[in-house]
């Protein structure tokens, strides 16, 4: 597919987004066709979440899920992966990381 044309916002609007599972990379996806810099951090080595561990193959073939995936990296998503946040890498030390807001996958939003 194609990448859109995106209008973007200054590198300071960074949102942390912990979770690469469908509601992490849902909102990364909207959150950069608005502009912004989102970068997500997930504790497994490949992002899905239940979509790649939970349904199976041949209801939803792993092709399809990374080519998905590889767009919307294309469109300017960061996923960092092998990444655990929280006793090792706090999510208050996203903030100090430059960060301005967190999201995570349960829907919660958080402003520095």
């Amino acid at each position: 597919m194609p990448v859109p044309a995106i209008e973007k916002k200054p590198e300071t609007e960074k949102v942390a987004i912990i979770g690469a599972g469908p509601a992490g990379l849902s909102a990364a996806y909207f959150l950069v066709k608005k502009g912004y810099h989102p970068t997500i951090f997930d504790k497994a080595p490949y992002a899905g979440g239940m979509l790649r561990f939970g349904i199976p193959d041949y209801r939803l073939p792993p092709a399809i899920l990374d080519q998905e995936i590889n767009y919307i990296k294309k469109l300017g998503v960061e996923i960092q992966l092998n990444v655990p946040v929280g006793k090792d890498r706090p999510v208050a030390g996203l903030f100090k990381e430059g960060f301005k807001s967190r999201v995570s996958g349960s829907r919660r939003v958080e402003k520095a």
